[in-house]
């Protein structure tokens, strides 16, 4: 804990400093007000299990249950502040959790504030909605790694909560595998089994819509690959980008360059073995996505160099902590030390030059108008409809008209 706590207060702070909006004007972003909080006043209890995208969202929605009883006007900064300082959590986490395969703390620690600072996320930092893709960091870590006895409990609890978050937990499961069939010392097979086993149970008890794989799914995985991890990470988003429109080709060749150079430097340095367990992470994230979604031209040229920043934070991470364990298998730790640091200082600096999202007072000039609606419907009285502009394309946010009906109950026209 004393380990964790700093990192986690340092990674907290340079989150909120990629998005100093969200101090200055903290806004619901996307499915945190079209989903999330507007099921849990809608709602209430039973928005906790309430599908949306084909899966469960049980943390996320836990958090929307929580701010309910909040104003309106202050709903988005509870909903900054807590996925903020749970996202800072779980990238402090990573530092103790990858103490058997780090045993420098310094490297440790590059690890943590690495991932908090050299990610290209902007866009989900701050969102309830995205969350999940920060929680999957430490549970994915804790079903690699060995842990001390006491650790896996609360793995194991983790590994349920994630599940029931995101379906990412399907990723474990030849991690289980592996597991139960090596048995490892001091590895737990139950965290990736649990973590699994809960993210399928997730998705079956989920309706959704079954589509094929993206075409030519691995020359897709390639490009995005290369874009989104390898020049994203490198060179930030932006540069990469332009790479994208300027030159694809040489893009792709620069983005797998580099990832190549590094897990081969990683095979000599530290094991064939350590090499293949990061290819399997860098590259099992993004596979999942492509081969569970048939994105035509557009929306894969949209998805491979230009949106859909949370499918990237997994494999990003990996590549930080592959980073860090190459610099570790440097005998000198002054000199791994500085090395990590270095590359760490370019990608964040990279990151920290990206385009801000624009901020919207949109939601603090319509909070007394939700919070009105909410008392009058609460109260049995007819409640106009209510609708909120809320970024990042001003989706509407509606709240429907009330005719009169029970204190607290359902009522007619107001579902």
């Amino acid at each position: 804990m004393r380990v964790v706590a700093p990192l986690w207060v340092a990674c907290a702070v340079v989150l909120l400093l990629r998005r100093p909006d969200l101090i200055a004007t903290p806004q619901l972003y996307a499915e945190d007000g079209l989903i999330f909080f507007r099921d849990a006043i809608l709602s209430g209890l039973p928005s906790l299990l309430a599908p949306y995208a084909g899966y469960h969202h049980l943390i996320p929605r836990a958090i929307a249950l929580i701010a309910s009883p909040f104003p309106a006007a202050i709903q988005p900064a509870a909903y900054v502040a807590i996925s903020v300082a749970l996202a800072a959590a779980c990238c402090a986490l990573l530092a103790p959790l990858l103490h058997g395969v780090i045993v420098d703390r310094g490297l440790r620690a590059f690890v943590a504030i690495g991932v908090a600072a050299a990610v290209p996320a902007d866009e989900i930092i701050g969102s309830v909605a995205s969350l999940q893709w920060y929680l999957h960091l430490p549970v994915l870590a804790a079903s690699l790694v060995p842990l001390a006895a006491g650790a896996r409990v609360a793995a194991r609890v983790a590994a349920v909560l994630v599940g029931a978050t995101t379906p990412q937990g399907l990723i474990a499961a030849p991690i289980a595998a592996v597991l139960w069939w090596r048995r490892p010392a001091r590895h737990d097979p139950w965290i990736a089994t649990l973590y699994a086993g809960t993210a399928l149970v997730n998705i079956a008890t989920a309706p959704h819509e079954l589509e094929h794989a993206t075409p030519h799914l691995f020359e897709a995985l390639a490009t995005v690959m290369a874009f989104r991890v390898g020049d994203a990470l490198t060179l930030g988003k932006a540069a990469a980008e332009n790479l994208a429109v300027t030159g694809s080709a040489a893009g792709t060749a620069l983005g797998l360059a580099m990832l190549a150079a590094l897990l081969l430097a990683l095979a000599w340095r530290r094991g064939r073995a350590v090499a293949a367990v990061f290819v399997y992470v860098i590259v099992a994230p993004v596979a999942l996505v492509l081969a569970t979604r048939s994105f035509d031209a557009v929306g894969f040229a949209g998805y491979a160099f230009f949106g859909a920043d949370r499918y990237f934070v997994a494999p990003c991470a990996a590549v930080v902590v592959a980073l860090a364990a190459l610099a570790a298998s440097i005998g000198r730790a002054t000199l791994a030390r500085a090395a990590a640091v270095a590359a760490l200082c370019a990608s964040a600096y990279a990151n920290f030059r990206e385009p801000r999202v624009p901020s919207d007072d949109h939601w603090l000039a319509a909070a007394p108008a939700v919070d009105a609606w909410r008392d009058m419907r609460n109260a049995g009285i007819a409640a106009p409809r209510v609708s909120v502009y809320i970024p990042p394309a001003r989706w509407p946010l509606v709240l429907p008209s009330c005719e009169p009906g029970g204190r607290g109950g359902p009522f007619p026209g107001c579902p």
